[in-house]
């Protein structure tokens, strides 16, 4: 009996290590596996990287694309020229309606903030008309400027429009500057003259070069003359003082008022 019990307890012993035996590989086994997972997971991770790294070098790699349709390009361009052109000219005459304001603001403050009525316009004697150029100096047209400030019968005549007559802006922005008191100072004073652009004058009075003066008797509007009139006046010329030109032209028989050529300084 104690031989049977020792076999069976041999028996039981083994079946024992047999079952943690099966156990201990099954275990491997799993170890192996989750093993082999891991490193499956972690190759496709470097595999990612290394397929990014390489889809970047290419791109760096790319060259710029090129346009073929030089057509369009052109196009693209002319637009981007008109627009720019566009944006130009709106400040530019923002600019002018900003000197305009600046302008009217000053001649406001000259004349008082007192809104007075105005008085009837006064029958004039006749016209003092003294033809310029844009093409003079700057400092011997504002220097006639200076001479007729103030004096209602003066007008100051140019042939045509500075730059052409395609625009008027150029000649505005010149009768401005000439018209400064102080030339540095846009926002100044400016001398009070009648400038108008008037070829068909220097047509009628027959005015080959300027400085030009001439004194039309009884003619209140310069635009109103008829032919005859301007035909029949005389003209003197050359860089002389407003008040010598009169004397110039009363001593050619033409009734320039004495208190006219005093007004003037002469």
């Amino acid at each position: 009996m104690t031989k049977v019990y020792t076999s069976l307890g041999k028996v039981r012993s083994t079946g024992v290590a047999v079952a943690f035996a099966v156990a201990a590989i099954c275990v491997s086994f799993q170890f192996s596996a989750d093993a082999r997972a891991a490193q499956s997971a972690q190759e496709l991770t470097e595999a990612a990287k290394r397929q990014a790294a390489e889809a970047k070098e290419r791109a760096a790699k790319l060259k710029p694309a090129t346009v073929s349709n030089q057509k369009r390009v052109e196009e693209v361009a002319e637009t981007g020229r008109e627009r720019g052109q566009a944006e130009f000219e709106r400040r530019a005459a923002l600019e002018r309606a900003k000197h305009d304001a600046a302008v009217a603001k000053a001649g406001a403050d000259e004349a008082g903030t007192e809104a007075k009525p105005k008085a009837p316009p006064t029958e004039l004697s006749g016209r003092l008309v003294v033809a310029i150029s844009s093409s003079m100096p700057d400092d011997l047209v504002r220097e006639y400027m200076r001479q007729l400030d103030g004096v209602p019968e003066a007008i100051v005549v140019l042939r045509g429009f500075v730059g052409g007559a395609r625009t008027v802006g150029p000649t505005g922005v010149w009768i401005e500057r000439v018209r400064r008191k102080q030339p540095a100072c846009r926002e100044c004073a400016h001398f009070a003259v009648e400038v108008v652009v008037d070829p068909l004058a220097y047509q009628m009075l027959g005015i080959e070069k300027v400085p030009a003066f001439a004194y039309l008797p009884g003619v209140q509007n310069l635009r109103h003359c008829d032919a005859e009139v301007l035909a029949s006046s005389s003209v003197a010329y050359g860089s002389v003082s407003v008040a010598a030109a009169m004397k110039a032209v009363k001593s050619k028989s033409v009734e320039v008022p004495p208190e006219l050529i005093k007004k003037l300084g002469g």
